[in-house]
């Protein structure tokens, strides 16, 4: 399942808060890896990555380690 298919599913069955996920990317904060926490906006898009399927989704004081 692709990775955005992944988190409409958890959205649509209310778990999106509560389900461990992974992002496989990198945040930088001033031009360096991130470290700490940080709000995450997401937005869903269709497979082609060219159409929102959601309004975007914010995920509170996620942990970032590293970027």
């Amino acid at each position: 399942m692709k990775p955005s298919l992944f988190l409409l599913a958890l959205a649509v069955t209310g778990n999106a808060l509560a389900a461990p996920w992974t992002y496989q990317g990198s945040l930088n904060d001033g031009g360096e890896p991130a470290h700490g926490r940080y709000d995450l906006r997401l937005t869903l898009l269709d497979e082609a990555g060219s159409l929102s399927v959601s309004s975007p989704l914010t995920l509170h004081g996620v942990e970032v380690r590293d970027g």
